[in-house]
């Protein structure tokens, strides 16, 4: 009796395809994964760079401390004074009214951040609006500032931080 062991032609055939279709399958669906694993990443970058704007915008005085240091009377101080050219030389929360539109991160002095060019960042300061922390206690239009930080990156779109800087002694 003639027993022979091994595949035929046929059966090594099927088995080529069968495994092509599913590496095929799989690898189609590691691509996919890699390809959106990025995502998160320029996500968290996004909001890193708007936190990090929220932070330096909300750490600046609510009025320009020039302004306070030579007007006698701090109630006729103006809320907005025109801003220095500069980003380094910024020194109050509306000095970055209008400066900051669809621009290319930045460090504090201006500079570019390389590695950051793809994302653009826009900032709005509103300083026309009330804020009411409760029926009894409104903050009046003029004592409380409305800061918006908009970062854009291709892959996510844009994603916006809101904050509030209020008048509360005379900074």
């Amino acid at each position: 009796m003639n027993t022979q062991r091994g595949v035929t032609l046929i059966e090594l055939i099927l088995f080529i395809v069968i495994m092509g279709i599913a590496l095929t399958g799989v690898l189609t669906a590691m691509v996919a994964s890699t390809q959106s694993s990025v995502d998160p990443l320029k996500m968290q970058q996004g909001v890193n760079i708007a936190e990090s704007y929220m932070e330096e915008i909300l750490s600046k005085p609510f009025l320009d401390p020039y302004s306070v240091s030579t007007i006698p009377d701090v109630s006729t101080v103006p809320l907005c004074p025109t801003p220095p050219s500069e980003r380094k030389f910024y020194d109050n929360v509306c000095d970055y009214k209008g400066q900051i539109q669809h621009a290319v991160v930045s460090d504090q002095f201006g500079d570019p951040i390389i590695g950051l060019e793809d994302f653009t960042i826009t900032v709005d300061i509103d300083e026309t609006e009330s804020w009411t922390a409760s029926e009894t206690h409104p903050i009046p239009v003029g004592d409380v500032m409305r800061v918006k930080v908009t970062v854009y990156h291709d892959s996510f779109g844009s994603l916006s931080f809101t904050g509030y800087r209020t008048r509360y002694g005379y900074s």
